[in-house]
This record gives structure tokens, C-alpha cells and sequence, in this order.
């Protein structure tokens, strides 16, 4: 069954209008896209871009595409 109602939690992640565009970086630009207990983040890295070492409070999950990444997490690669 398809709703009618706009669910303004669903998105075309090909769709590069759509989610908060932030520039993270030189090379790394991420498209936030918020709800009421969540956020997906989608996040476009150039090839030898380096991020910076963070942290979040929240649980994090990743999911790589495309390429290949090297993440550190806890001090560990």
C-alpha cells in the first residue's frame, strides 16, 4: 500500500538538492539529513582528502560505497 502523505523522512541519496550541504574539510563534503531521534549523514571524500580526529556521544554507523577509507577509532586503524 502507498501512502498519499508526503514521508518526510525519505530521500534520493542521488538527489544532491535535497539534505543540509556542509562543507566538513578541504575534500570532504557531508549531506545532512536530521529526523526527531536520528541523522544520516552522507559523505563525499576526495581522493587523499584527510579528516580531522573526532568524537560523537551518539552511536555512529558507517557504510563505504564506493573506494576504499582508512578510519581510526579508538586510537586503532
Amino acid at each position: 500500500m502507498v501512502s498519499n502523505k508526503r514521508n518526510i523522512n525519505f530521500f534520493n541519496i542521488n538527489n544532491f538538492d535535497q539534505g543540509i550541504r556542509r562543507q566538513l574539510t578541504e575534500g570532504i563534503v557531508a549531506r545532512i539529513f536530521p529526523g526527531q531521534q536520528a541523522m544520516l549523514s552522507l559523505v563525499k571524500i576526495e581522493p587523499n582528502a584527510q579528516g580531522k580526529l573526532h568524537s560523537h556521544v551518539q552511536e555512529q554507523w558507517g557504510f563505504l560505497i564506493e573506494g576504499s577509507i582508512k578510519r581510526v577509532q579508538d586510537g586503532l586503524t
